[in-house]
């Protein structure tokens, strides 16, 4: 270590002491000037936060310190920082102009002169209005230097130019890359769940499915025998009906067939001694109907007489 870093790292901590918070204005000796707020003094330089990130300014490119102030701070010109021409000049002007407090200045070829656009240091001798960060590059590297309006360089950096080339950027310019804040997940959307439908009341039985004394007297009226049970379903008194109205209504006939004076009075009573049976024996077997329906299921090797409740 020279003299001169000793000795003015002995001035820092001793006569002029950076404290943290305080504002101070910096002249490096590879031309560049700043003010910048002072976080800490560490033992190989001073680490300070600039409008364009965090950075230590070692001791050994300090020139001189001076006070300053927050006005001072937020009034000082951005940092130009030059992006040499050729194939990537597009993506690093991009990269570069996603960084706080910096000047991107992109020069065509024509107004680089006689300069390659890899030579740093010829890059750096046609810069002028103050300092400014040369950015250069080739296929494998970036190529970092500041150049000051004398046209000296000094202050070489490199670094690949793989990777997120924002944080190349930062690191080429000696700044700590800001964290990366990634913005919260959201959480998916709640689903709103419809409560289960009631479930459906059971329908009211129709008309039709209710078997009143009324109902059954009317299906009585039609001269078929068990007609009112067989609209039940009850094929076991339907049956029935048939089986007493038939022999009955023989009967009848044969008995009014002495007494009768002339054959249309015969034929007369006949029909209305089988009609007053059938509606008596319809509107008996019905009645009994509407509390039990039986029905025969055949079956194998027989039949299955099946008994059901009405209601």
């Amino acid at each position: 270590m020279s003299f001169r870093t000793v000795a003015l790292a002995v001035l820092v901590l001793l006569a002029d002491r950076a404290d943290a918070g305080e504002f101070r204005s910096f002249s490096m000796s590879d031309g560049r000037t700043f003010v910048a707020e002072v976080l800490e003094t560490q033992s190989d330089g001073i680490r300070v936060r600039t409008p364009q990130g965090q950075l230590t300014v070692p001791f050994s490119l300090l020139d001189d310190m001076s006070a300053s102030d927050a006005a001072a701070y937020d009034l000082q010109p951005a940092w130009r920082v030059v992006v040499a021409p050729g194939p990537r000049q597009a993506l690093l002007v991009a990269a570069a102009g996603q960084m706080s407090g910096v000047a991107v200045i992109a020069p065509p070829p024509s107004q680089i002169g006689d300069c390659l656009p890899t030579d740093v240091v010829c890059l750096s001798g046609t810069i002028s209005g103050g300092w400014a960060w040369v950015v250069v590059h080739d296929p494998s590297t970036l190529t970092l230097t500041s150049a000051v309006s004398t046209g000296e360089t000094q202050h070489v950096a490199r670094a690949p130019t793989d990777g997120d080339l924002p944080a190349v950027l930062y690191t080429l310019l000696e700044l700590t890359p800001p964290p990366v804040v990634r913005p919260p997940v959201a959480p998916p959307p709640a689903v709103a769940v419809a409560p289960p439908a009631p479930p459906s009341p059971s329908p009211s039985p129709s008309v039709d499915d209710v078997w009143s004394p009324e109902r059954v007297a009317r299906a009585s009226l039609i001269p078929v025998p068990g007609l009112a049970s067989l609209q039940q379903r009850d094929s076991a008194r339907f049956g029935a009906a048939l089986a007493v109205t038939l022999p009955v209504t023989a009967l009848w006939i044969g008995a009014t067939g002495s007494v009768a004076q002339s054959a249309p009075e015969h034929v007369a009573l006949s029909v209305g001694g089988f009609y007053a049976v059938s509606v008596a024996v319809s509107q008996a077997m019905g009645a009994a109907s509407r509390g039990r329906a039986l029905s025969l299921i055949p079956v194998d090797g027989g039949a299955v007489v099946a008994v059901g409740v009405t209601r």
